[in-house]
């Protein structure tokens, strides 16, 4: 019983702190048939046809490995080529699934807690509406910009024949380099997922929380977490790090201009104070007709 009340204590901080935290602004995005329709549409197109369209890659040898030479590296790219570790790796992609895991958790825990704050939708007639329709919205948006960055990374990988740095360590056996895509290196899937991802997470705190100190934290938290990532992706023997970086760059891009497509368009001084009339007919005096106008300011 006392771990019970407990528990509801604790709730009932979260949700009382919460809302002043977050500030009572406005959702602030919605739909547009048009505007959805062509970006997810062409995300749609991107990554089917990465699919659909098949190139053979080359197929490497045991001298072709031999013969691969780090010399032949840019100086910026080529220190990763001593670098090999399978468990930083798996720690790179547990940290991505984690990013992915906590955004669905945390922006419908910031409707729900919004609308449930006192004058929240959770206190009006229909009290599930409003936040059903706000993670709708959140889901098709993320959905949208998640299916562009897995089309055109794969598009890349399968046009542009980069060796990953582990293939060009002479201490790795050929088991070990010959894997399926050790020719798709350019550029980190994992790293622009990783960044769009937090990208997407920290605009949509900013946008919906512009008053709040909070967004400073989640900007600066996503950003140094999602470098530790991309860091991963090079010690790993994954990726070079102009890889990381392009795949930082597209996803991080992607992850804050899709929210930004998607604002509601702000209600301006004029739109505000415009006047609009209301006719409606009504008995007068003597039983005769007549019309009476309202104006709305």
């Amino acid at each position: 019983m006392h771990r019970i009340n407990r528990i509801s204590l604790t709730l009932m901080a979260i949700f009382g702190l919460l809302p002043p935290l977050l500030g009572q602004n406005s959702f602030p995005y919605s739909l547009n048939m048009t505007k959805d329709l062509a970006l997810g549409g062409s995300s749609f197109v991107i990554f089917t046809s990465s699919y659909v369209i098949q190139r053979s890659k080359p197929v490497y040898s045991a001298q072709d490995f031999e013969h691969l030479n780090p010399a032949s590296i840019n100086n910026f790219d080529r220190k990763a080529t001593q670098y090999y570790s399978t468990s930083d790796d798996h720690l790179r992609t547990y940290m991505l699934a984690a990013t992915g895991i906590g955004g669905a958790i945390s922006l419908p825990f910031m409707a729900y807690t919004r609308e449930a704050s006192p004058g929240g939708a959770f206190n009006k007639s229909n009290p599930n509406k409003i936040f059903l329709k706000e993670c709708l919205v959140l889901g098709t948006m993320y959905a949208e910009g998640l299916v562009f960055n897995l089309g055109a990374n794969e598009w890349c990988k399968k046009f542009i024949d980069r060796a990953r740095p582990y293939a060009y360590n002479p201490d790795l056996t050929y088991a070990q380099k010959s894997s399926q895509d050790y020719l798709s290196s350019f550029y980190s899937n994992t790293t622009a997922l990783q960044w769009y991802t937090a990208g997407f997470i920290a605009k949509v705190v900013n946008d919906w929380c512009p008053h709040s100190s909070l967004r400073y934290y989640v900007w600066g938290g996503l950003g140094a977490y999602s470098v530790i990532q991309g860091y991963l992706g090079v010690r790993s023997g994954q990726h070079f790090p102009t890889d990381v970086i392009t795949g930082a760059a597209i996803g991080g891009v992607t992850g804050v201009l899709v929210p930004a497509l998607h604002r509601r368009r702000p209600t301006t001084e004029s739109s505000r104070n415009k006047i609009s009339w209301t006719y409606s007919p009504g008995l007068g005096v003597g039983g005769n007709l007549q019309f009476g106008a309202v104006g709305r300011f």
